[in-house]
């Protein structure tokens, strides 16, 4: 089972103001998720590239990282308990993750002053699947006035970039499911050039339709600002946005599109989940 680490940090202004910085520890890949008076977003500096949503976030479900909704956790639990264990205090409360379902319960750690320590996220059978730790909390932090601004956002991080990021014009390993809801199997796979790269089209039939489609993507002088109705989720070890039908995300260079207008939330993620690589023969 494959485990991701990120380097995490998280900063909240009354008004709902919420920037939260992911930066992958493997890969040093770096997303910014923001919420300011304008909307929700998420930003990868390294494309240029940013997704604006029209969500709930962070409000719609359990957020690990978030004292906000983690505190909400534990006041909306009516069976929620309680202990005080090696000089913490210890929460175990219902978690709200209705795109994985298999994640049950919070164990949320908190010091002696009352400062977020650790949180676990434990599945049905008690196993811890994801882990924050809190290293150090500042709760008298103060603010730029465009801290919270996409386009200050986008420009610090991308002044920040340590190395040149380049990109793929050519699919030299296509991705490719390794979960298919049942009776399903692919039924037409196209490879088609575009303007500086190119496209995989993957047709999967069978009890459930949908499409997989997998593109070299570009870097973009201005930033390229996207609508997309859903919610940002991770999806391997990247964010992505995911409505009732679909997801899109970039990984390592490619953008994705799964397009599932057969299946749930849960199965889209389950399929974009499942993505690993196959050794391109060329041709179709």
């Amino acid at each position: 089972e494959d485990t991701y680490k990120y380097d995490l940090n998280v900063s909240y202004q009354k008004q709902n103001m919420f920037r939260v910085s992911l930066r992958n520890q493997r890969t040093n890949h770096e997303q910014i998720i923001l919420k300011n008076n304008d909307g929700v977003y998420v930003l990868t500096p390294s494309l240029n590239k940013t997704f604006k949503f029209q969500s709930e976030w962070p409000y719609n479900n359990s957020q690990v990282y978030l004292y906000q909704s983690l505190v909400n956790d534990i006041l909306s639990d009516k069976e929620r308990t309680f202990k005080e264990d090696n000089g913490y205090y210890i929460f175990s409360v219902k978690g709200d993750y209705p795109n994985n379902p298999d994640l049950k319960r919070e164990l949320i750690y908190f010091d002696k002053k009352l400062n977020l320590k650790e949180v676990h996220v434990l599945d049905s059978e008690e196993r811890p699947k994801i882990k924050v730790i809190f290293r150090t909390n500042d709760m008298d932090a103060k603010f730029e006035k465009n801290y919270f601004a996409v386009e200050n956002n986008m420009n610090v991080a991308r002044s920040n970039l340590k190395e040149e990021i380049t990109v793929a014009k050519k699919i030299e390993d296509k991705m490719y499911p390794m979960y298919l809801p049942s009776n399903t199997h692919l039924a037409k796979e196209d490879r088609v050039t575009k303007t500086d790269g190119e496209r995989v089209i993957m047709t999967f039939a069978g009890d459930k339709n949908f499409t997989l489609i997998e593109e070299t993507t570009d870097i973009y002088d201005k930033m390229e600002l996207i609508s997309v109705y859903g919610d940002p989720v991770f999806i391997g070890e990247t964010i992505g946005a995911l409505t009732k039908t679909s997801a899109t995300w970039i990984d390592n260079g490619m953008e994705f599109y799964l397009v599932f207008p057969d299946g749930d939330e849960e199965e889209i993620l389950a399929v974009a989940n499942s993505l690993t690589v196959v050794q391109s023969t060329g041709g179709k």
